[in-house]
């Protein structure tokens, strides 16, 4: 018999009469979620590696790839990627045509919201 798993955002569906106990449901969902962790980091990597280091909404320049997260002064150099249509609402994960590099500080402003505009 074939598995259907579905991911959505923190959640597992499983069709699967074999997965009967919760056990068996958590350590598939620990090994899905380093899965699609690793998936992420080798995508962000790519695309950041691929796109000029500028953020798309304040215009800030070289940024980085890697900083000290504990320093919040480095870490307004850090380069992030921010979807145009947000995950939440049905934006593309993995779809570089919904992505855009941005720095930590206007991602977090961003938030979910489809339209941001910076004002300094």
């Amino acid at each position: 018999m074939h598995s259907t798993l579905r991911l959505k955002r923190n959640r597992i569906y499983v069709d699967n009469p074999y997965i009967q106990s919760l056990a068996a449901l958590i350590l598939l969902e620990k090994d899905l979620a380093s899965l699609e962790l690793v998936e992420w980091l080798e995508f962000r990597l790519k695309f950041l590696n691929s796109n000029e280091l500028t953020c798309h909404y304040c215009n800030r320049k070289n940024l980085e790839i890697e900083v000290d997260m504990t320093n919040r002064e480095k870490l307004k150099n850090l380069a992030t990627i921010d979807h145009i249509i947000p995950i939440s609402k049905g934006g593309a994960i993995y779809d570089i045509n919904n992505c855009v590099v941005a720095c930590f500080f206007c991602n977090q402003r961003k938030g979910n919201r489809e339209n941001f505009n910076i004002r300094r």
